[in-house]
């Protein structure tokens, strides 16, 4: 076989792992730095209600649109102090944060770190797509 059919091969193969819904969290509340926070949005829970009571909503990217997985997650208050520290292992990641703005800085797979800004509001809940498009991935949503 040659070089590119292998790779080929090798990318299809991590497609399939990565963005297999058996790879993805079970959707449990879990508690990091004394907030809570859930992994989420694959196939059906995407449409679960209960997530829409997290005012942070973070919804990680690649290119070509395609969810990522495993992407470790800092979110700082305004003073620096770390609040939230996850590997997230389903392509959304919700807090329940106290209102106000953080730093987050968010890395898949080895990328380029990706550093911003966002406002948790007293009430509804913010989204915020970080992309990485650096992440080979496909053309779907999910």
């Amino acid at each position: 076989m040659n070089n590119r059919l292998l790779l080929l091969i090798f990318l299809f193969l991590c497609t399939l792992v990565l963005f297999s819904p058996s790879v993805f969290s079970d959707d449990v509340e879990k508690t990091s730095l004394g907030n809570v926070y859930a992994c989420a949005g694959v196939g059906d829970s995407k449409e679960d209600p209960k997530w829409k009571a997290y005012p942070l909503k973070l919804m990680f990217t690649a290119a070509g649109r395609a969810y990522v997985a495993d992407v470790s997650v800092s979110i700082t208050d305004p003073a620096g102090n770390e609040v939230l520290r996850v590997v997230c292992d389903a392509p959304w990641l919700l807090a329940k944060l106290k209102p106000g703005t953080y730093g987050v800085s968010a890395q898949a797979y080895g990328s380029t770190v990706k550093r911003t800004k966002v406002t948790v509001p007293a009430s509804g809940q913010n989204e915020l797509a970080i992309r990485f498009p650096e992440v080979p991935g496909g053309t779907g949503t999910d």
